[in-house]
């Protein structure tokens, strides 16, 4: 059986179709939908009454909003299938076909976790592809032994809390598979989190993403997990803010630079200390595909054609609130 977990907070507006794609799958008789209610306005229990005859679907609740971190694993903890899928209320399975193509590759196998590809609606009908993400949820089915056996868990910070989660499953020697298919779709909702008031998520929430990266260097190495993953995540990290910086500060957002680099300040003393484990090799990986993000010739040229170098970054971080 697998246990879809559904984060839910105010998600009336979205959740049924959300559900209307879990019903359709070809193996929707094999599934356990928990709504986790984050202290939503009112509950679920309509939706309930009316999935009901479709579903196994159950609303569990708890005291106060907790973001969706805290909500995934009160899912974790109170569902007990062989394989946990998570879902976002205002998301969809891209086809009926797409869970029975995550389940058919991680069940009889050795397999942690089936890592697919996914759709981001950006709107006007434009979708930008994801491939081999290991940052979101979307499109991954875990094995829940895995994650019991070795205590993973997300975070109670409300942004980039699946980075923390994934990355410490991967790097902690999780047996890793991919599959070409589209099996999810990150659909356009200006009331999310990543994407409100005119995506204020993108530079407020680097202080979130930034503890996220710091406690994950701190668990990786109280795990005895590998420096060199150790390095490879703190690169990565602070060449998503390098390049964060380059838009930010073509965009002369004040605010932001500030919260960037008094936030990445911590992660660049830490990534000293691992940096000599970061291989050539690992570092290009990383390099290009961040770079192959930038898909347009206006966001490319702000990467490849910077005003200061990733160097002198760093040297700035590290000297950032010096007098």
């Amino acid at each position: 059986m697998i246990d879809i977990i559904i984060a839910a907070y105010n998600a009336h507006n979205t959740i049924e179709k959300a559900l209307n794609s879990i019903i359709m799958q070809n193996i929707s008789d094999m599934v356990n939908v928990y709504i986790i209610n984050d202290k939503s306005d009112t509950d679920y229990s309509d939706v309930i009454e009316k999935y009901s005859k479709y579903l196994n679907v159950i609303e569990l609740t708890y005291g106060e909003n907790k973001g969706p971190g805290f909500a995934r694993n009160y899912g974790i903890d109170h569902s007990s299938s062989q394989y946990i899928v998570f879902l976002d209320s205002d998301d969809i399975f891209s086809t009926p076909y797409a869970l029975e193509s995550l389940y058919k590759r991680i069940n009889n196998s050795s397999y942690d976790v089936v890592i697919s590809n996914f759709l981001e609606e950006v709107g006007d009908d434009r979708y930008i592809p994801h491939f081999n993400d290991n940052i979101w949820d979307h499109g991954k089915i875990y094995r829940r032994s895995y994650i019991q056996d070795n205590n993973i868990r997300f975070t109670d910070e409300r942004s980039n809390e699946d980075l923390f989660f994934n990355f410490l499953i991967i790097l902690t020697g999780a047996k890793v598979s991919y599959i070409d298919n589209i099996t999810y779709i990150w659909q356009n909702n200006n009331d999310s989190i990543t994407r409100k008031n005119n995506h204020e998520f993108s530079y407020k929430g680097i202080e979130g993403y930034i503890r996220n990266i710091y406690n994950l260097s701190l668990s990786l190495e109280e795990r005895n997990a590998p420096k060199s993953n150790i390095a490879k995540v703190l690169f990565f990290a602070l060449l998503q803010m390098y390049y964060t910086y380059l838009f930010f500060d073509r965009d002369n957002k004040i605010e932001a630079i500030d919260i960037l680099m008094s936030s990445t300040k911590q992660v660049a003393a830490r990534y000293t200390l691992f940096k000599d484990f970061l291989s050539l090799d690992d570092e290009n990986e990383i390099i290009n595909k961040e770079i192959s993000k930038y898909t347009n010739s206006i966001s490319l040229s702000l990467v490849t054609l910077p005003n200061i170098t990733f160097n002198q970054f760093l040297s700035e971080v590290s000297n950032y609130g010096k007098k």
